[in-house]
């Protein structure tokens, strides 16, 4: 009788302990949740897993490694790229506060008057 299996799924760091699952929750609780390493090498062991700060530490600069290209390409896409959504965002707010200042509702919300209470005079 033959066995057959299926094939392992690929690691994204060759030789590596960690699927990318485990690599993905890794890198947010260490970088999202600012855990620190050995918090991590607690709550790992306290689920029976045998994870050192090495381990873990490594892991997390292939992984950085890894996505060396795309940082830089969003850096590359932020520095040189179009503009245009933000310059818009920033032309709105600047448009909204003159408006504010010309109708006089500037003061009242600098005030803290607000909705038909009386401005603190000056």
């Amino acid at each position: 009788m033959q066995v057959l299996t299926a094939p392992s799924p690929a690691r994204v760091i060759e030789k590596g302990r960690l699927g990318s699952n485990w690599l993905a929750s890794l890198a947010v609780e260490r970088f999202g949740y600012h855990m620190p390493y050995n918090r991590l090498e607690q709550k790992y062991a306290s689920e029976g897993l045998a994870l050192s700060r090495t381990v873990l530490c490594r892991s997390t600069i292939k992984l950085a490694e890894l996505f060396a290209p795309v940082h830089e390409a969003l850096r590359v896409e932020i520095v040189h790229g179009d503009l245009g959504q933000l310059q818009g965002m920033a032309r709105r707010a600047t448009d909204s506060g003159a408006a504010a200042e010309r109708t006089g509702q500037g003061d009242q919300l600098h005030n803290g008057s607000v909705g038909g209470a009386q401005p603190i005079p000056r």
